[in-house]
């Protein structure tokens, strides 16, 4: 049977160990975060040199679509039920048109298509995201005072305590990345990252693990993890941004390639689609050529109305 200094010489080593494969875990986590943040701007800016200026020039082929459609609206030539579809086609491209700009003679004619209000229904859809929002946080439990009270006291005194040892260290590039981390954890009030600090100031002043306790090892060990799962959680949310922001692939692991790919489908996809609304901007001047897009579209209406009863 192991003897209690046995154990605890091997649960110190176990300690020493993981505490090591950590700081590992650490290097490596926070270069995947920087990888992340170099791709994220990457891939925004191809966004916007290579589909901003498409996306611009779209726009202004479905505004005069939209005129077009308006003019067309009251012609002779039109059924009722014609007319409904080209009131249809208005409201739905107006309302593109004005989710990305504001534009008082398209929000007039959504308006008079419609029959509603454009702002109104915006006012509407914000404030019911709103209520989803305070519906989401409405079983949190609020901080308890006393112990956020004690919790920013703590923020405060290891924050100064770092700053003062910092100080007091020869200057040197990673001292002043150290004083500038501790400043920003502490504008975050962000408790686990100043103990992460401290942790790497003590690393630091003495580096290795063979003086740590097996105490301040489990202290130490839990703070890592802790910042661990909060950065992890960080880097997925640079990628989920840029999912939702740029509409990249979110089934498959994200990487910059996939991002660059898609941004290409993208770009092609676009300009396609200028391609052809620009045709529709002409074509549609020809009353002949509207009736037959017309009858097209109630068709394929009519198709998947079928399909999905």
């Amino acid at each position: 049977m192991s003897t209690p200094s046995v154990k605890s010489k091997a649960g110190a080593a176990r300690g020493r160990q993981h505490f090591l494969s950590l700081l590992d875990k650490l290097h490596a986590a926070r270069a995947d975060y920087a990888a992340w943040e170099k791709s994220a701007a990457t891939l925004r800016e191809l966004a916007a040199t290579r589909l901003g200026p498409l996306s611009e020039q779209f726009g202004v082929y479905t505004r005069q679509l939209i005129m077009v459609l308006d003019r067309s609206h009251s012609h002779r030539a039109l059924s009722e039920a014609e007319r409904k579809l080209v009131a249809e086609s208005i409201c739905m491209l107006a309302d593109g048109v004005l989710r990305q700009d504001e534009d008082p003679e398209v929000k007039q004619l959504y308006n008079r298509y419609s029959g509603g209000d454009f702002d109104r229904e915006m006012a509407q859809q914000e404030e019911r995201i709103k209520k989803m929002i305070r519906d989401a946080h409405a079983g949190a439990p609020e901080p308890a005072g006393e112990a956020e009270l004690a919790r920013r006291k703590e923020v405060a005194a290891l924050h100064g305590k770092l700053r003062a040892a910092l100080r007091a260290l020869p200057p040197s590039e990673r001292v002043d990345l150290l004083l500038e981390q501790a400043d920003v954890f502490y504008i975050d009030d962000y408790l686990e990252g100043l103990q992460l600090t401290e942790i790497e100031l003590e690393q630091l002043s003495q580096p290795g693990v063979d003086y740590l306790s097996e105490q301040r090892l489990r202290i130490c060990n839990a703070a890592i993890e802790d910042y661990l799962d909060d950065l992890e959680f960080d880097t997925v949310g640079i990628q989920f941004s840029l999912i939702m922001q740029l509409g990249l692939p979110g089934r498959e692991p994200l990487t910059e390639e996939a991002g660059r790919h898609c941004l290409r489908q993208q770009q092609a996809l676009i300009q396609n689609q200028l391609d052809n609304i620009a045709c529709d901007v002409v074509d549609f001047l020809d009353i002949n050529k509207l009736k037959v897009w017309l009858r097209e579209k109630q068709e394929y209406k009519e198709k998947h109305v079928a399909f999905y009863q």
